[in-house]
């Protein structure tokens, strides 16, 4: 009788848990995502009185320089809803979530344009602003998907919300390195770690010992306002009671996405998860992102064809690509993850589909 209870105790436990998808793929520093994290979870939303219900909403892993957030999908969902919700109840709000948000990026988008370094004051006054400017682009953000699900990608609150994001680019694209750069001035003898010094230390100046700071390089991952350093992916799983999701498996040798811009191209996979790959970027190869951000533009007008994990009909990958007419598929979300440095792939931009030709030598 007692193995019998222990036994649908683990059934319970079992059906309890969440799988968490990866939504980003970035290269931000922890400054960064404590702000994308509190703007998102533990601040007030502002465009909703209502709270967050799943936590940890957002898990972010951080390995090699790569960071990988993974969202809790019913919390998105939950987003999604309020949104459309808010939207029934008073139609001009979309025009205000679009108001607010420019409103949000007045201090910070001069200053991630300029790629500004900051003192320390200027800095702390930065994180605070990028905290509060974050839970209205996750409202931009999340309406926007909804509006693509619901078919509305021509509507008024479509074009409102569009506009919006275009104008804010800046600020989600420069932040973290407009914050790396300014640790390393503030702090040059921690430059190599600029990336893994968190807001409290930055601003008391009170850094940990370096041996600290090489265990996060080394890997971390960043929820429930907290980091953690040491614990494998296992064992964050087990620590949460969640599982992360895992689409490689069903890898057959063909992606498929969303074609923003029509084409085919044959080349060589050149991957870019950090900024620093780009420089490597050869004329003619199939460029593969995570997604693409401004300073990828160099790299964009080179490439045969882009292929990026994540995106929508206003990501920054889908504008550039009509602009420069390149063959493009967004939406592939396992592109980083499968393909590799020097495979030889096709893109069929019509179809929205990458093939494998030949895997390259490892």
């Amino acid at each position: 009788m007692f193995r019998k209870h222990i036994k649908l105790l683990l059934i319970i436990r079992f059906m309890d848990i969440q799988i968490y998808k990866k939504e980003f793929t970035r290269d931000f520093c922890l400054i960064y995502l404590e702000t994308w994290f509190r703007g998102e979870s533990t601040a007030s939303r502002q465009w909703t009185k209502n709270k967050q219900p799943f936590f940890p909403y957002i898990i972010f892993e951080q390995k090699q320089g790569i960071v990988r957030g993974y969202y809790n999908p019913q919390g998105i969902g939950w987003a999604k809803e309020e949104l459309i919700a808010l939207w029934k109840k008073d139609p001009k709000f979309p025009e205000k979530v679009a108001k607010t948000f420019i409103e949000k990026t007045s201090f910070l988008e001069p200053i991630a344009k300029e790629m500004k370094t900051l003192n320390k004051k200027e800095l702390e006054k930065y994180i605070l602003h990028l905290t509060d400017f974050w839970p209205w682009f996750e409202a931009i953000w999340w309406f926007i998907i909804k509006l693509e699900e619901l078919k509305q990608e021509n509507s008024e609150a479509m074009e409102i919300l569009k506009d919006a994001r275009l104008r804010g680019e800046k600020t989600t694209g420069n932040s973290s390195e407009v914050i790396e750069k300014s640790l390393e001035l503030l702090y040059p003898q921690y430059k190599k770690y600029s990336r893994v010094i968190s807001s409290a230390e930055a601003i008391s100046g009170k850094l940990p010992s370096k041996s600290e700071l090489e265990r996060r390089v080394t890997g971390y991952f960043y929820t429930a306002d907290k980091l953690f350093t040491g614990l494998s992916k296992q064992e964050i799983e087990s620590k949460f009671n969640i599982k992360f999701e895992d689409k490689t498996r069903d890898f057959s040798g063909e992606l498929k996405g969303s074609s923003v811009y029509p084409g085919i191209a044959k080349g060589r996979v050149r991957k870019v998860l950090d900024r620093n790959q780009l420089r490597y970027f050869k004329e003619g190869e199939i460029l593969v992102s995570p997604t693409t951000l401004p300073y990828f533009i160099s790299a964009m007008k080179k490439a045969s064809a882009i292929i990026s994990d994540e995106g929508g009909v206003i990501c920054h990958a889908a504008i550039v690509a009509r602009e420069l007419k390149k063959p493009c598929v967004i939406g592939v979300k396992i592109a980083t993850d499968v393909l590799n440095n020097g495979d030889l792939v096709e893109v069929d931009a019509n179809k929205g589909i990458v093939k494998i030709i030949k895997r390259a030598k490892p």
